[in-house]
């Protein structure tokens, strides 16, 4: 916790013993426990380039995060499971694990490449499968990491990014004040030799809530935000129940797009019923359903099937 200083290093040596577990033997369930309190997440050094232990930065979504979610034992063991557990006290299930950026960490434009950290993202796996993220909250200090200038890279900084895998659960999540692009972000795997990983099931549910984003956070008009969408889905079979969505500040949260829900993929649900039903409040839009990847040529077009938005509240957004 806070207490103890920066809690990076920690962070990732447990990430790293779970993933040694999970690929000694089938039927296995790693949890990375996380004690009530703060865990002050920076950059305590900066290793460019491909992933090494602790934290790397660089150009590019693969070379750009602080925590590397293991899928390295999906080929051998694929049921194996791993969660990211916070700790929640009854009776009102309050969260009392807080991840926190430290300031500073994503905002630097003088040490990395191009002078920004173009796509840094705090936890990002790649083809991982069986993931839960439980009772936790990510503060991203978006009044502290706020984009200072207009980037000549979109600038992601995205608590939670995958690309390519199956089965992610996001459950009982508070994530706020990120001057990123996307709180949730699923990328589909283009890859067709590996189609059980190309991306399918994410489930956010039980009072998730995200708060402030892109061109608000944390009291800041984060001016040069361009692009921001709390739910970033190509993945098909995407569920999205019983969670609220809200900018606090309609005024300076319109000033760009500010997006609620992105889905490309799938036989995918918003709501559904009056148990699960979805808030979303100050966004623009709302929600957005397509087929394509915007700007991407080469992503592969397709029919969608059967995406359900029902028991959904919207306020002061358009859909």
């Amino acid at each position: 916790p806070l207490v103890q200083g920066d809690a990076t290093q920690n962070i990732q040596t447990a990430i790293n013993n779970a993933a040694l577990f999970l690929n000694g033997n089938s039927g296995r369930t790693a949890t990375i426990k996380f004690l009530a309190g703060t865990y002050l997440i920076t950059l305590t050094s900066t290793l460019t380039g491909t992933y090494t232990d602790g934290v790397v930065t660089g150009d590019g979504y693969d070379n750009s995060y602080i925590f590397k979610i293991p899928g390295n034992y999906v080929s051998l063991y694929p049921d194996n499971k791993i969660e990211f557990q916070g700790t929640a006290e009854e009776p009102e299930k309050m969260i009392k694990t807080i991840i926190k950026l430290d300031d500073h960490v994503f905002d630097d434009q003088t040490s990395l490449p191009q002078g920004v950290c173009a796509n840094a993202n705090i936890f990002y796996g790649v083809d991982v499968a069986n993931v839960t993220f439980r009772d936790l909250e990510i503060d991203m200090n978006g009044a502290n990491n706020y984009l200072k200038a207009r980037c000549s890279k979109v600038k992601d900084m995205i608590p939670i990014r995958v690309y390519g895998g199956n089965n992610v659960t996001i459950d009982h999540i508070i994530i706020k004040d990120n001057p990123g692009t996307n709180d949730i972000c699923m990328i589909r795997h283009l890859d067709p030799t590996i189609p059980y990983l190309q991306g399918s099931g994410l489930t956010i549910l039980d009072n998730s809530q995200f708060i402030n984003g892109g061109p608000f956070v944390g009291g800041v008009y984060n001016k040069y935000s361009s692009d921001f969408s709390f739910i970033y889905s190509e993945w098909d079979n995407t569920i999205v129940q019983n969670c609220t969505i809200n900018q606090e500040n309609s005024g300076l949260a319109l000033q760009s797009f500010t997006g609620g829900i992105e889905l490309h993929g799938s036989n995918s649900t918003i709501g559904g019923s009056v148990t699960n039903a979805v808030t979303i409040s100050n966004c623009f839009p709302a929600i957005y359903i397509t087929s394509k990847r915007f700007g991407d040529e080469s992503y592969p077009s397709k029919t969608l099937q059967t995406v359900t938005v029902d028991h959904t509240e919207i306020g002061r957004a358009h859909v």
